[in-house]
């Protein structure tokens, strides 16, 4: 079922000289954009990851202590060695070739702690590593890399940072630098909504469904070395930005109280969502899901370790959601 999808893939073109759309057929790769692509996706990033993991000399050089995660087509591995990292490059590139697929090496890049050598590093995850790959296998796009060297290297070489799932981050996440353009972006576009000639109720809804999810899936994500009360007294300065700038759209006057821009409609408020509170939503979300699922049981242990590790886990986000929701 899943191949006839495949096969009936087509981008249409249109154009004023064609009397009826022109139907291109798509003959390879990935299509973005189908309902069946995520899964397909998964798919394939799923045979990929089973070749790797069930290849012997993968095992015998990383002495089996290699890390691959994927999401999507974006693939994560870290190995004890360079050697091993250069391994599970070459039978990832192999495994996605038997699937009509290429690894993408102008959005991939590796790093290691020292060129030379073995030298142990701490991971988040508590185990160690020493080098690591990120990048891309098809045709989506990372953000990129930054201070990369090609060379003669089997993959450009990350010296300062690179950017996976949209997160900034080198061995952990950049908190600072990843917040800080996250600000500059949520304001921008802010302005450029409320700003536009659209009507009051159409920025309200382009605002609630696009400022604020890619506001919260940063501040959502990130493991600053602060409490999360630190991290929402940021989101509160960020929605008195918003606010400001619906007064200078007429969108709210300046006599109104604050509480009236995030309150329903049916109550007399302007219905936009809150950065603070949508975060704070998220933070608790996060925990209940990850408490409540056996199945990422997994997951939970990795957020554990990175609280005894010093950094943030589900436990700060108890102290949110009160005593009482997490009652047993």
């Amino acid at each position: 079922m899943i191949k006839g999808m495949m096969c009936k893939w087509n981008i249409e073109l249109i154009r004023k000289d064609y009397a009826t759309p022109k139907n291109i057929p798509v003959k390879q790769r990935v299509y973005q954009g189908d309902s069946w692509s995520p899964l397909i996706f998964i798919l394939v990033t799923a045979g990929i990851i089973h070749k790797v993991k069930t290849d012997v000399e993968v095992g015998k050089e990383t002495r089996y202590r290699y890390k691959l995660i994927a999401f999507m087509d974006d693939l994560k591995a870290h190995s004890p060695t360079l050697e091993g990292l250069k391994l599970m490059t070459k039978v990832i590139e192999e495994g996605a070739a038997e699937l009509g697929l290429e690894l993408n090496k102008k959005k991939c890049g590796f790093y290691t702690r020292e060129t030379e050598g073995n030298v142990v590093t701490a991971g988040a995850n508590g185990n160690s590593e020493t080098a690591g790959i990120e990048g891309d296998v098809g045709t989506a796009e990372t953000d990129g890399l930054e201070g990369d060297e090609v060379g003669d290297e089997f993959l450009p070489r990350i010296k300062k940072r690179y950017k996976y799932l949209g997160i900034t981050q080198l061995e952990k996440d950049i908190p600072e630098e990843n917040f800080a353009r996250m600000t500059t972006k949520y304001i921008e576009r802010t302005k450029k909504i409320l700003q536009s000639k659209l009507t009051t109720n159409q920025k309200r809804k382009l605002y609630n469904t696009t400022a604020i999810p890619a506001g919260i899936y940063v501040t959502g994500n990130l493991f600053p070395a602060e409490r999360v009360a630190s991290t929402l007294t940021r989101c509160r300065r960020i929605d008195l930005e918003v606010r400001k700038i619906a007064v200078n759209e007429n969108i709210k006057t300046r006599p109104t109280a604050n509480a009236r821009m995030y309150l329903p409609e049916q109550i007399g408020g302007s219905a936009f969502r809150s950065l603070e509170v949508e975060t704070c939503i998220q933070y608790i979300r996060r925990y209940v899901y990850l408490m409540a699922k056996t199945e990422v049981a997994d997951a939970k242990k990795i957020f554990m370790a990175m609280h005894k590790g010093g950094c943030r886990s589900p436990e700060y986000t108890k102290e949110i959601a009160g005593p009482h929701l997490f009652s047993s």
